[in-house]
């Protein structure tokens, strides 16, 4: 890892160092041009330092190991050149100067402080064009990155990114090359002019050019022969300007390779690019499975339609299937294992079709309580931004906000070691995990770092988890809603970011507590008991109301005929078929007892009738006694 101190200590120096260059120019006035073209030099590599200290310390997934070496090396070489630059400040003639008399004018720069400048000049280019290629090949390699994960959606215009920056690179490499060597031919010219000075035919000031010539602590240019090709640098030295442009462009496409495999980990992201696309839980596989789910509905009929129950779900209008009257049997699970398809269970909905966002969610990772999620661009859309290639079961199995995860097809997932999938942030550090196994990161930083910080948040999809099970856990937690590629359309599905690092074991705590709440959701002992009464219910009705009809007929076969016209109407709103209907056992015990009351009323009935009858007759007898008084009266 780059010491980052260092790297501000020469920003520094090298931003005051251009202020004081441009004095120096406006003083002297035969090396305005020089001295201008040098302070803007150090300015822009002062910046340009800057820039990729930053990247360096921000993205820990494409530097190498080699590229932290060379920025170190980088920054020691300028604070060499800029010392060397000083010394050419401080040497410079003063007014007060003892050698000079007061009527003779100021001596001009020296001819070798010119050279040196110059020397110094393109020695800063150099080191400023290497971080410069070094920016450029981090650029590269995300955007290689960036365009495999959109070869599915757009090809053409990801091949058409990552040559634009190959491109760039190479042009970048071609300049560096030039500058190196214009470097070697600006020292000799430089040490040319220093032998020159110290030559004896040349005795003015001897003294002093010698003391400089032993104390000169100009860096070689043989320090930035490690940034040259190797071919560049076994070859002959060119003759003209143009020899070396034919050289530098005839290795610069080989070379810019090598750089990004020497300065950028391209090849470990290559291979985890790779091995993602082998996984079994991949984004085309996904889509496969997406594919085939949709294309099926399944069904589970009960064995009769008169013993059928009512769905028990609180969302019939959103249940896909019937709900199965028992659980799935050992051929059906090993048919789910092998086709990674589990079929849905009744209750669970499709979060393609009537899943609803959370209120007031939003598409930041951002909590108000917790700010565990940077703002900006998300790290679920940096490399490789879909979700992190679970198992099938955990992107295939989708359910709604309300439901939770199939008991059987969870249980069977996380015993079989299929595992679940969830991720950890730490920053901009991404570890994927399938249970407790890192299955793919985008960092060399152990997990533990993770655990250290407390900027490190948790992510796992609803798919596996409930909303209330969380609530249960207290973490402080924010839905949001992910991406994920179908064919050509783009769709969403819940995710909940859980603002702690959880371990494994809290993981699995929580997929557990999401079984248990599903289970008491669909299998509530309160309403099969319900349900058990009112069958139970329905059969003693249906058997009492045939031995009462029977009854009845039995009843009207033995009654007077003079008595049917009174029962006939009782009779028939007894014999008339009713319809089936499920009643609770408190409804059935009100129907018997209101049959009892008008049995009883009958009987009142029938009762008054016989006495009246009797009346009758008694009178009848009565008139017929006295009818020989009254004739003897008559």
């Amino acid at each position: 890892m780059a010491e980052f101190a260092p790297i501000i200590q020469v920003v520094a120096w090298g931003t005051k160092l251009s202020l004081s260059l441009y004095d120096f120019a406006i003083q002297n006035h035969s090396a305005t041009r020089d001295a201008n073209r040098i302070a803007k030099s150090v300015s822009l590599f002062s910046l340009m330092l800057k820039q990729v200290g930053t990247l360096l310390r921000e993205d820990v997934a494409s530097p190498s190991p080699e590229s932290y070496e060379t920025v170190q090396d980088i920054t020691l070489l300028a604070q060499h050149a800029f010392a060397a630059i000083d010394e050419v400040l401080a040497s410079r003639p003063q007014p007060n100067d003892p050698d000079g008399s007061a009527s003779s004018p100021p001596r001009k720069l020296d001819l070798v402080s010119k050279s040196k400048l110059h020397y110094l000049l393109a020695y800063v280019d150099a080191l400023n064009s290497t971080l410069s290629v070094m920016l450029q090949a981090f650029y590269t390699v995300r955007v290689i990155a960036w365009s495999r994960s959109r070869q599915d959606r757009a090809p053409a215009s990801a091949a058409d990114a990552v040559a634009n920056e190959r491109s760039q690179l190479e042009v970048l490499v071609i300049e560096q090359q030039l500058l190196l060597l214009d470097v070697s031919e600006a020292h000799d010219e430089y040490r040319r002019s220093r032998d020159f000075a110290a030559s004896p035919s040349n005795s003015v000031h001897s003294d002093h050019r010698d003391l400089a010539t032993d104390q000169d602590r100009t860096p070689s240019p043989s320090t930035l022969e490690k940034y040259k090709d190797q071919s560049i640098k076994t070859a002959d030295f060119p003759v003209n300007v143009t020899e070396s442009s034919a050289l530098v462009r005839s290795i610069s496409s080989r070379f810019s390779n090598d750089i990004l495999h020497r300065w950028t980990r391209l090849s470990h992201i290559e291979r985890r690019l790779s091995a993602a696309e082998e996984y079994p839980g991949t984004l085309p596989k996904i889509q496969q499975g997406l594919q085939r789910r949709d294309s099926y509905q399944p069904r589970v009929e009960s064995e009769s339609e008169d013993e059928a129950s009512p769905h028990l779900t609180q969302r019939d209008s959103e249940v896909t299937s019937p709900r199965p009257q028992g659980t799935p049997s050992f051929h059906q699970a090993g048919a789910m294992e092998r086709n990674a398809l589990p079929i849905p269970a009744a209750g669970i909905q499709n979060l393609r079709s009537s899943a609803p966002f959370s209120p007031g969610g939003t598409y930041a990772c951002l909590s108000p309580s917790t700010a565990y999620l940077p703002a900006g661009a998300s790290p679920a859309r940096s490399l490789n931004s879909g979700y992190f290639p679970s198992s099938p079961r955990a992107s295939l199995n989708a359910i709604g906000p309300n439901q939770g995860p199939a008991p059987e097809v969870r249980e069977r997932a996380t015993s079989n070691g299929l595992g679940i999938p969830w991720r950890l942030w730490q920053g901009s550090n991404r570890w994927d995990f399938v249970d407790d196994q890192v299955m793919n990161s985008n960092t060399q930083m152990p997990v533990e770092k993770a655990y250290a910080e407390r900027n490190s948040w948790t992510e796992i999809m609803q798919t596996w988890v409930r909303r209330e099970a969380i609530e249960e856990a207290r973490y402080s937690f924010n839905q949001v809603q992910k991406e994920i590629p179908d064919g050509k359309r783009t769709r969403f599905e819940t995710c909940f970011c859980i603002g702690k690092a959880l371990t494994y074991t809290e993981i699995r705590g929580l997929v557990d507590r999401s079984v248990e709440l599903f289970r008491q959701a669909q299998y509530d002992p309160r309403l099969n008991a319900e349900l058990s009464d009112s069958k139970s219910s329905a059969r003693s009705i249906n058997s009492a109301e045939s031995s009462r009809r029977d009854r009845t007929r039995k009843s009207h076969s033995d009654r007077p005929r003079g008595d049917f016209d009174s029962s006939t109407n009782d009779s028939d709103s007894d014999a008339r078929p009713r319809a089936r209907r499920t009643t609770s056992s408190s409804n059935f015990n009100n129907r018997r007892s209101g049959s009892r009351r008008k049995k009883e009323r009958e009987k009142r009935t029938s009762g008054s009738h016989a006495f009246g009858t009797l009346a009758k007759y008694g009178g009848v007898a009565a008139l017929l006694e006295g009818l020989p008084d009254i004739l003897r009266g008559i």
